[in-house]
């Protein structure tokens, strides 16, 4: 926990493996017809956030703090705030 500071291994999954072992194709999932949208809660306001994948310059950032729990993650910066998996402040994601 302290090496990754979290359960989960969020540089390696998002730097390692998906930058350079085997790179995202970010042009091929921009231009999917198909909606992704990253549920996240912003720590500053406790409000649910929803970031769709055309923001793709903090898509990766966003399905990151998706999947951070409190206490067993960290919080995820994007932008100028802080974020959290989108559960803590909406338990069914729906906008």
């Amino acid at each position: 926990m302290l090496k990754n500071k979290g359960v989960i291994g969020f540089d390696y999954l998002f730097g390692e493996i998906s930058q350079k072992k085997k790179p995202f194709d970010y042009e091929t999932f921009v231009k999917s017809p198909i909606q992704f949208t990253a549920v996240v809660t912003n720590c500053q306001t406790g409000e649910t956030e929803y970031i769709e994948k055309q923001e793709k310059e903090h898509i990766f950032a966003a399905v990151q703090a998706s999947s951070s729990m409190p206490l067993f993650s960290q919080m995820v910066t994007i932008g100028e705030s802080q974020y959290l998996d989108g559960a803590v402040s909406n338990a069914i994601p729906v906008k």
